[in-house]
């Protein structure tokens, strides 16, 4: 029998069955104690489940592997053999997981509480920053801002970065002339009609005082003299 069956009677309750005791006795000779003991296929039968049970029903799925349950370099690159990606909460297993041969952009840092120096490190390496309150996305865009112009990425792409105020300004002014010049100069189109000055009256005022009848002038009489009737 082999070693893995010998460890697996022991796994279902016997541990004292000849197979197990010669698996144990193999191990700690080649190993030392005390030996921890993971089974890869078992591992690898237990990602492939949940690639079956999950990806039928959802197209874009990705599984990640939490290295909080264990970081070991060895067990992390038999989870990226299977398509796993990384999933970490700290530097440390930033660390791992890139070790494990990771890309940083497959990396997903989703602790609730990193610290700047932990930021910094993801920016540099390209790892996927899964904020958590906006006090941390304000710390992210400092660091962003920080960390200064986009870098070339593995695949060749850069990241992208916030246009200057320069780049994002457009010629208002020329643009709108242009336009305004091309529709008059363009055959088979209706052109705007002009607006009328200040000085040149409006329709709706010359038609308003052309309904108003002009007002009599008043001429002021002479002063006339008393007749004799009056006086009397």
């Amino acid at each position: 029998m082999t070693l893995r069956e010998g460890l697996l009677l022991a796994r279902a309750g016997e541990a004292a069955h000849p197979t197990s005791v010669a698996a144990f006795t193999r191990l700690a000779a080649a190993h030392g104690t005390p030996l921890y003991v993971y089974d890869a296929e078992t591992i690898r039968e237990q990602a492939r489940a949940l690639e079956v049970a999950f990806a039928p029903r959802f197209p874009k799925l990705k599984v990640r592997y939490a290295l909080k349950a264990n970081t070991n370099v060895e067990i992390v690159r038999l989870l990226l053999s299977e398509g796993l990606a990384p999933e970490v909460v700290s530097e440390g297993e930033i660390r791992a997981a890139l070790l494990a041969g990771a890309k940083g952009s497959d990396v997903l840092f989703s602790s609730s509480s990193k610290s700047p120096s932990e930021i910094d490190f993801s920016l540099r390496n390209d790892v996927i920053l899964n904020v958590d309150n906006l006090d941390e996305l304000a710390q992210v865009s400092a660091a962003a801002v920080r960390s200064g112009p986009p870098r070339a990425s593995p695949s060749g792409s850069t990241r992208a970065s916030t246009p200057t105020p320069s780049t994002r300004s457009t010629p208002v002014a020329s643009s709108r002339s242009s336009a305004s010049t091309s529709t008059r100069g363009s055959p088979g189109r209706r052109t705007k009609p002009r607006r009328p000055s200040r000085d040149s009256p409006s329709p709706a005022s010359t038609a308003t005082s052309a309904r108003r009848s002009p007002r009599p002038t008043r001429t002021r009489r002479p002063p006339g003299r008393c007749s004799p009737s009056s006086a009397s």
